[in-house]
């Protein structure tokens, strides 16, 4: 090989390593650990800089789940931190602010009639209280997602239905004092539920869902474009016979394309069982904005893994957060990914595992061309410790 062509080469290779190599350079890290359980289930950029973390805690008796509202300036130091909710348990899930500053926190509470009901809270700029509101009835079971509108009206969307194992997807628009404007539903007598929305630049926006027979575990991708006033533009399902895919984010890229990330479980048995077993992997798919399918992916390790959340970098680069849940070698956690535009893996980090249930739950790109990533999103009761985690990303 000519010399100046070794060296070119060298060069290069260097250069592409320490570029990489930088973008898991963490800037700051807090993790909240008090002596019961916690978690942290979304984080925004705030307009008035730093970071706002919508999680839950426990009370002192350790007889209620309460939502929490972390408020971090941008070098990680807490502002403020407070706690809202019912007398029973509250589960939260996701978090939207309004122009003026206020705060919309969403997700779901443990009812009278022990089932789950659709539950939203807004607070002032400060975290200050302003109303909360059970939604509906107990048909009513969760809000998945939420996004505020221009006009400071909000959207969200969710499963409503009479039965565990038949809900439809459900959204609605509310006005800034949570007054109902119009609700849809889709799904019919199939098994429907909504897992994510995305406002898009033109002021409409996306969401991603999934579908299946009543009752059984072969659920297939399902994703809506809307206009600014919840009128259908179009939707696409995407058919995976024997395959069980559920979406956990959406999002838009500088290209306008969509891109959906989750998790896809082939079953190693008979999915109409009464117990079918997965093996899951992480599902990658592009869409065009017309909603043809670009292509899909799904980026399998050596256990089973998943996508919990995925934002698109300013150059077209896909960055994923999710989990190693099982691993034939040991290596299990929450884990990042980086992809180019077509789904073709560049980097990947496992971060340290310290507790059951650990991962990687949601991530978002920062003004600085850094990232935020949090967890370990929601988890399960009986779980006896867990702590919310937060993570600042340099530039890259």
């Amino acid at each position: 090989m000519n010399l100046k062509i070794m060296v070119f080469a060298l060069v290069f290779i260097s250069s592409y390593l320490f570029g990489y190599g930088q973008m898991w350079e963490i800037e700051w890290e807090k993790q909240m650990g008090n002596s019961k359980m916690d978690m942290f289930a979304d984080v925004i950029e705030d307009f008035n800089d730093g970071f706002t973390v919508l999680g839950s805690t426990q009370t002192e008796d350790r007889k209620d789940q309460d939502f929490w509202l972390v408020r971090f300036d941008e070098d990680g130091n807490t502002l403020w931190s407070k706690t809202y909710g019912t007398p029973n348990h509250d589960f939260p899930l996701k978090l939207a602010q309004f122009p003026e500053g206020g705060y919309l926190l969403s997700g779901k509470t443990w009812n009278a009639e022990n089932k789950f009901q659709a539950y939203i809270l807004k607070t002032d700029s400060q975290g200050n209280e302003i109303w909360q509101k059970d939604i509906g009835d107990q048909n009513y079971n969760c809000v998945e997602d939420i996004i505020v509108m221009d006009n400071s009206s909000f959207i969200i969307s969710g499963t409503k239905g009479p039965e565990d194992n038949h809900g439809n997807i459900w959204f609605a628009n509310f006005n800034t004092d949570g007054d109902l404007i119009w609700e849809k539903t889709f799904g019919e007598t199939k098994m429907a539920c909504s897992e994510s929305l995305k406002k898009l630049p033109d002021g409409g926006f996306v969401m991603a869902g999934q579908i299946s027979e009543k009752g059984i575990p072969d659920s297939d991708l399902w994703v809506f474009r809307f206009d600014k006033n919840g009128e259908k533009i179009w939707d696409k399902q995407i058919s995976s016979p024997g395959i069980n895919i559920w979406p956990e984010c959406v999002c838009c890229s500088p290209d306008s394309n969509l891109v959906v990330i989750g998790w896809h479980g082939t079953c190693m048995n008979d999915i109409n069982s009464e117990d079918p077993v997965f093996d899951f992997d992480l599902f990658l798919a592009k869409m065009s904005p017309q909603g043809e399918i670009l292509w899909t992916k799904n980026i399998d390790s050596e256990g089973s893994e998943g996508g919990n959340a995925v934002v698109v970098r300013p150059n077209g680069n896909i960055l994923m957060a999710g989990k190693k849940e099982t691993s034939f070698l040991g290596k299990i956690g929450p884990w990042l990914l980086l992809s180019d535009e077509n789904g073709t893996i560049l980097n990947e980090l496992l971060l340290p595992f310290k507790f059951n249930g650990d991962q990687a739950a949601d991530i978002i790109n920062t003004a600085d061309g850094g990232f935020v990533v949090i967890g370990p999103g929601p988890v399960e009761l009986n779980i006896t410790r867990s702590d919310g985690w937060i993570k600042k990303f340099k530039a890259f």
